[in-house]
């Protein structure tokens, strides 16, 4: 089992990435944003404790006010992503 320290580490490199980094990566032409968010996603719904998974909501709420930044114009992108993150979200509890 991979240490929770680990998976904390690996939020809080997220949370900083999305909080300071989202914009200047989407202006690069092939970074896989959605390949990133989906990973994320999963790393998401395998934390084992509440904490943790509050944590990793925390670096979803920082990117649903980043496209709520861009008045819609990064929604239909990231779409597909945010209605999977509902779907499971609503399945996990």
């Amino acid at each position: 089992m991979i240490d929770y320290r680990y998976l904390d580490k690996v939020t809080l490199l997220v949370n900083s990435f999305v909080q300071f980094h989202i914009k200047r990566a989407e202006a690069i032409p092939n970074f896989p944003m959605i390949q990133f968010f989906s990973m994320f996603f999963k790393h998401t719904f395998l934390q084992p404790h509440t904490e943790q998974f509050e944590s990793c909501l925390d670096v979803w709420i920082l990117f649903m006010d980043h496209l709520k930044e861009s008045d819609g114009q990064l929604l239909a992108k990231y779409k597909d992503a945010l209605i999977g993150l509902s779907n499971e979200g609503m399945l996990s509890f």
